[in-house]
């Protein structure tokens, strides 16, 4: 039986050699950068950034995630049973897609906010904000691989992505009214992705003239234990179909 290790790396260079095969769905993934970022640079023209071109920022890392892996393992749904039942291990085949999208993340997200910051301007490390939006980006792709797990086929992933994309927006800072925070409301705010991303983004953005670094890694390791749990969710789904 081949080892995690190496089945993962195995399968993250089929899925490479997929990705970068179809050229139609390569250009569609990178051609959102420069549109996302084009609306935000026209929008914010003249502008000084605001709480809002940052929320903006957050929530476009989170939507490319999510929109590169909500079709990812459902399109594969009958080469992935038929390999399970031979020797594929799930963590395995699931961790080749994040590898793979990783990447994909890393080039859209430091793009994305090149463009923003060249344009419009933001302050504080552009390391670290890449940092944040890189890993808003991961959540989402672990989003997207959770419903593409629940799902049946490809035309229903598409169509749930926009609906699980809607509670990022309201649920955003700048989005709602100040004084509705509390309460239920107030609960669900905080099992929002937007919410731990935002917060760590926020956070880096006054780097060099607060000492909020410590506040900041403690919301990126909330948004890290965010993104473990929807791995282990996508896992259980995958495991419990096969007892089913």
């Amino acid at each position: 039986m081949i080892g995690n290790e190496r089945q993962t790396n195995i399968l993250a260079d089929r899925y490479f050699s997929v990705i970068v095969g179809d050229l139609a769905n390569l250009f569609l993934l990178f051609v959102q950068v420069p549109v996302i970022a084009g609306i935000i640079c026209l929008i914010w023209s003249g502008t000084k950034a605001d709480v809002r071109l940052h929320m903006a920022l957050c929530l476009s890392a989170i939507w490319l995630g999510l929109f590169n892996s909500c079709r990812e393992v459902v399109k594969e749904r009958a080469l992935y049973e038929r390999e399970r039942r031979l020797f594929l291990k799930t963590s395995s085949y699931l961790l080749s897609k994040i590898y793979i999208l990783a990447l994909l993340c890393a080039i859209q997200t430091m793009d994305l906010l090149w463009a923003v910051d060249y344009y419009v301007g933001l302050t504080g490390s552009k390391i670290l904000l890449w940092v944040a939006l890189f890993l808003g980006s991961m959540g989402g792709v672990c989003l997207g691989l959770f419903i593409s797990c629940l799902v049946s086929t490809r035309d229903r992933a598409v169509t749930l992505a926009p609906v699980v994309m809607l509670p990022q927006v309201f649920f955003c800072k700048g989005f709602m009214p100040s004084d509705s925070t509390h309460g239920v409301v107030g609960t669900l705010k905080k099992l929002m992705l937007i919410e731990w991303v935002g917060r760590a983004f926020e956070h880096f953005l006054r780097v060099g003239r607060d000492m909020v670094i410590l506040d900041a890694f403690l919301d990126l390791a909330g948004l890290l234990l965010y993104i473990l749990a929807l791995l282990g969710l996508s896992i259980l789904v995958l495991e419990m179909e096969e007892l089913t």
